[in-house]
């Protein structure tokens, strides 16, 4: 996941892997939803960069949905894909999400939940108490970057 998923590593509860010749091609993570009242969420899906493999996803939902029942919910970042794999596999689009937003300060990414007013202070060395989010993180130096949003999607 650090390796080939944008957003990198995420905790999750389920971890399933496609292998070909003791070599990991694909991975699909799972956990308890976080926003929504959805049973489940898709955290991480990802292929080894330069890789696909042909049904790896279908393959993958199929084995836990034999262990695990409940709707499933997933968000697609719209810089980057479509919802088709989804779709495929059943998946209903449902929503998209407004903007959300990242810091950044050349090579350093800060998320929005990391970048929150109650979380500064733990981490950032110049933080003031009596500035908003904006005015301690553009004081820090970092620069707002906004995304397009998410589409979302669900399988009941």
């Amino acid at each position: 996941l650090n390796g080939n998923h944008l957003r990198g590593f995420a905790v999750s509860s389920h971890y399933i892997g496609l292998k070909k010749n003791n070599e990991l091609l694909m991975v699909l993570t799972i956990g308890k939803s976080r926003f929504t009242n959805h049973d489940w969420e898709i955290v991480r899906l990802c292929t080894k960069s330069g890789t696909t493999v042909r049904g790896g996803f279908s393959k993958m939902l199929s084995f836990f949905r034999t262990y695990f029942s409940g709707s499933i919910m997933s968000y697609v970042d719209r810089r980057i894909g479509t919802g088709l794999a989804y779709e495929k596999v059943g998946f209903n689009c449902i929503g998209v999400t407004s903007p959300g937003y990242i810091w950044t300060e050349g090579n350093v990414i800060i998320s929005r939940y990391k970048s929150q007013k109650s979380q500064l202070k733990k981490w950032l060395p110049s933080y003031d108490e009596d500035k908003t989010e904006e005015e301690n993180m553009t004081d820090a130096k970092y620069r707002k970057m906004w995304d397009c949003g998410n589409l979302i999607y669900e399988l009941v």
